[in-house]
């Protein structure tokens, strides 16, 4: 092959390996719904683990990249120092079961924010220690449902104490006589200390035995300072 022929070969094959290159990285963007620091993953299950299997101490983000829609979600962020953010994105949960939570926080220090959720019973459960911001959340369960579980739960931890301020968020329950409500404070014990500040949250309980706001925990407070 002579010195033309060799650069036409050379040629096609680069324009060949760009052109796979970027289909490769088009589908990469395309099926990417979270990302955990700088890697994005295709199922928001895969991005949790990411975040459950990170070891280190310093502050760790999981970002929504896109709406999500799944059959059942029993998420559970343990590592401490994390933000969860939804990116103003929804997701969506068809057919959880009675008691089940979408997404419940173990460790010390983690937030939420900037998500909304659409579920047919439990929304956040804040299980952690710590000092813990949930702002900008929405849960919405539809009016058919029977939310056997609140929107928003602060369990607290017999490790340590914990500050929850929800802030800026909306809950709104089904209408069946059996839904629960928008925050409970349900520690349980004096040990789980749960404290919770409301700041210019929207709860809505249109069903008649279902409460905006309950506090059942022996160690646990939650102070309305604006909005409920």
């Amino acid at each position: 092959m002579n010195k033309h022929g060799f650069h036409r070969a050379f040629a096609v094959l680069l324009a060949v390996f760009l052109m796979l290159t970027g289909i490769s990285l088009n589908a990469t963007a395309e099926t990417a719904v979270a990302q955990v620091g700088e890697q994005t993953y295709s199922s928001l299950a895969d991005a949790v683990s990411a975040v459950n299997e990170d070891k280190g101490a310093e502050p760790l983000s999981l970002t929504l990249l896109t709406d999500v829609v799944v059959e059942t979600a029993k998420f559970t962020v343990s590592r401490g120092n994390v933000m969860i953010d939804g990116g103003g994105h929804t997701l969506t949960v068809t057919g959880n079961a009675k008691n089940d939570i979408v997404l419940t926080v173990t460790g010390a220090n983690a937030n939420v924010r900037n998500l909304n959720i659409k579920t047919n019973f439990g929304g956040i459960c804040q299980a952690g220690t710590g000092t813990s911001v949930i702002e900008n959340v929405s849960i919405i369960a539809p009016d058919s449902m029977a939310n056997s579980r609140a929107l928003f739960l602060i369990a607290g931890n017999a490790s340590g104490e914990l500050n929850v301020t929800i802030r800026n968020c909306k809950g709104r329950s089904g209408k069946a006589p059996t839904c629960q409500f928008g925050v409970n404070a349900a520690g349980g014990t004096v040990a789980n200390k749960g404290n919770a500040v409301l700041e210019n949250n929207h709860f809505v309980n249109p069903a008649d035995y279902g409460r905006c706001i309950d506090v059942r925990g022996a160690g646990c407070n939650i102070t309305a300072e604006s909005g409920y």
